[in-house]
């Protein structure tokens, strides 16, 4: 147990518990205990949980166990992405990107609808040679921070989340998210490697840094009169009329 705490930087105040069984509810359990799988934490899980990943969680209603190794790869990933190059990502940009499926056994991962529009890069296709097991996590995981209005609450169960929770929850968004999609296209695609991105060193930047825990209202459906500036679409980004057209951008933006 030391060493899996020490490999994984599991902060004080949070207690976890290795199991090689079966995942199982922890619904009617104390002390905000909840599952994750061992892999999970091999392709960069930490704690206390990013705003994004939490932000993920309450709205999607996801059992924790349920979500494939490269949904956690973009969460971590766009967390770091967020912090290192100041872009302020809410769940509402990766939303935009990417659609929620389900792959198989109640598996759930994001599917980007053009693959060079992927945040996070060079997510690996396999889950071959995958560690085994559990992990029964309890405490401060979720870190302090709370809201008034909206405190944090996820799917402690097993029941996966109805259809409305999933595909393309968001096909819109305003100028403000808008730009900071564009700002980060601009990054270089192999600066937004998920072996780049999840390196040590960063995963403990994520982690270390306060954040706010916010909620964006969700879904957004195209309304019936789309507006000009007001409503921004897909084909709207200059990068994905790029890949489009057969060419990729060639600025590039430095990190903060």
């Amino acid at each position: 147990m030391k060493e899996f705490r020490e490999q994984f930087c599991i902060p004080n105040g949070v207690f976890v518990e290795l199991t090689d069984g079966e995942v199982v509810s922890t619904e009617m359990g104390e002390d905000h205990a909840i599952c994750f799988s061992k892999e999970q934490f091999n392709v960069g899980l930490r704690f206390p949980l990013p705003s994004l990943f939490k932000d993920f969680l309450h709205f999607t209603q996801i059992p924790p166990t349920y979500i494939h190794p490269n949904m956690i790869r973009v969460l971590m990933g766009c967390s770091v992405l967020s912090l290192l190059f100041n872009l302020d990502l809410s769940l509402l940009e990766v939303l935009f990107i990417y659609s929620i499926k389900k792959v198989k056994s109640d598996i759930f991962s994001f599917v980007a609808c053009l693959p060079s529009l992927q945040l996070v890069t060079s997510l690996s296709d396999s889950t071959k040679g995958a560690a085994k097991g559990h992990v029964l996590v309890k405490g401060l995981w979720a870190g302090l921070g709370t809201h008034p209005d909206r405190p944090f609450a996820l799917n402690r169960s097993l029941k996966v989340p109805g259809q409305d929770k999933r595909g393309k929850l968001v096909e819109w968004v305003e100028k403000a998210s808008f730009d900071r999609l564009n700002r980060l296209y601009e990054i270089a695609a192999v600066e937004r490697s998920c072996d780049v991105l999840l390196s040590a060193q960063n995963l403990r930047l994520v982690t270390r840094e306060p954040q706010p825990y916010v909620l964006n209202i969700l879904p957004r459906r195209l309304p019936k009169e789309v507006v000009s500036g007001e409503h921004f679409v897909l084909p709207d980004l200059p990068f994905y009329a790029s890949v489009q057209k057969g060419r990729r951008p060639d600025t590039q933006i430095s990190p903060q």
